[in-house]
């Protein structure tokens, strides 16, 4: 092979490389703001969900990230704080109509405070709090997409 060749060999071989790291850099910034998408989009669907007679919508969140060491694939966390002067059971009654199983599982847990505490390990606040003894956190975790989706596991975070 001459010099020539070779020359043009190197120059192939340094920009299928630079194209390469080109593409990691994009999929490295574009994954987490596509997953915090999902999750956000998540925590709208929630929204929509009709509140029980008598309560108040005060804050939502969401977040995208691996929460728990037993999944290998991106989680989607959406929360919502709600105020009622209803008992637990009933709201959990109420969710537990909207749940369909493996897909949709809302629990509901008493919330004081910002902070968001059944999340082991994760910081996540809201915004708001609710004043008094009736506050109320209902979530729901979901594991990532379908396996036509598996590129979003590629999430390093």
């Amino acid at each position: 092979m001459n010099n020539k060749t070779k020359e043009k060999v190197r120059r192939s071989i340094r920009g299928m490389m630079i194209v390469l790291a080109a593409v990691l850099l994009v999929l490295g910034l574009a994954l987490p703001v596509v997953n915090n998408a999902a999750a956000m989009r998540l925590a709208r669907e929630m929204e929509a969900l009709p509140l029980p007679d008598g309560a108040s919508l005060v804050d939502t969140t969401s977040l995208s990230g691996r929460m728990t060491k037993k999944t290998g694939s991106v989680q989607y966390f959406a929360a919502l704080l709600i105020k009622s002067e209803r008992p637990i059971e009933e709201l959990r009654a109420h969710y537990a109509q909207y749940g369909t199983g493996l897909t949709a599982t809302y629990r509901v847990e008493p919330q004081s405070g910002t902070e968001i505490t059944v999340l082991d390990g994760v910081k996540l606040s809201f915004r708001k709090e609710v004043e008094g003894e009736r506050g109320y956190i209902v979530y729901t975790l979901r594991t990532g997409g379908n396996a036509a989706q598996w590129w979003l596991d590629m999430d390093v975070r």
